[in-house]
């Protein structure tokens, strides 16, 4: 009984499954001012996934690269994590777009958010902290430490 037992909480028949217990959540933020405010008062970087419910290349993001172990707690310790849901396009989301120059979904930007000039976060242009499209975990996990 005990080896029956042993057996399947091992292989998660019974209790939680396998690796699920110690895994690392990212504590997504989902509102722009408040974590636009929590990344300059702690200094941290600002992390923003533009993302929707009918994007096959977001779902990917969520399933593939943001469940990595390595890349959510390097988010969780070194970011403010900001998800930015575009399911429903409305004026609110598109004036996030237009802010943040989103061509489209998926959208990963990785941007300083300091008290000094100018008033918003540096959006960056082309490169290693703007990536559109999917991004397997070790590339994600290559341009996150690339951020200062």
């Amino acid at each position: 009984m005990l080896l029956l037992g042993g057996v399947g909480l091992r292989f998660g028949w019974a209790g939680a499954p396998r690796g699920e217990a110690s895994a690392v959540r990212i504590p997504w933020v989902r509102d722009e001012r408040a974590a636009v405010q929590q990344s300059r008062a702690t200094g941290k970087p600002l992390l923003i996934d533009f993302f929707a419910e009918w994007c096959a290349a977001c779902k990917e993001l969520d399933v593939h690269t943001w469940t990595d172990p390595v890349v959510a707690r390097e988010v969780s310790d070194r970011f403010v994590p900001l998800k930015i849901d575009g399911t429903e396009e409305n004026e609110q989301t598109e004036e996030l777009y237009k802010k943040y120059n989103v061509p489209g979904l998926p959208t990963v930007l990785m941007l300083a958010c300091r008290d000094d000039r100018p008033p918003e976060c540096a959006v960056p242009g082309d490169g290693p902290t703007r990536v559109t499209g999917f991004l397997a975990a070790p590339e994600m996990l290559e341009r996150l430490r690339r951020m200062q």
